[in-house]
C-alpha cells in the first residue's frame, strides 16, 4: 500500500474525515463483539473465548491509536 503525502487540501480533510469515521464504527463492532464474547465465557467456553477477548481488546486499542494519530494529522 502506497503513502501519499497529505496536502491540507478540502479533499484530504475529507479523506481523514472518513477515517475516522470508518474507525468509529469498527471499534462499536468491537464493543459489540466483546460484549458477545463475555456471554459466551460466562457459558462454559472459556479457553477459547479469553483467547478472541485478548484479541480484540488488542485490536481496539490499536484502531483508538490510530484514531488518535489521525486526529492529530487533522489538527496540524
Amino acid at each position: 500500500m502506497e503513502v501519499l503525502p497529505l496536502q491540507n487540501t478540502e479533499n484530504d480533510v475529507d479523506k481523514l474525515k472518513a477515517v475516522i469515521f470508518l474507525q468509529s464504527v469498527y471499534r462499536g463492532y468491537l464493543a459489540r463483539r466483546r460484549v458477545q464474547l463475555m456471554k459466551e465465557r460466562s457459558s462454559g467456553q472459556e479457553t477459547t473465548v479469553i483467547f478472541f477477548l485478548q484479541q480484540v481488546e488488542n485490536s481496539s486499542e490499536h484502531m483508538f491509536n490510530c484514531q488518535k494519530n489521525t486526529r492529530k494529522l487533522l489538527k496540524a
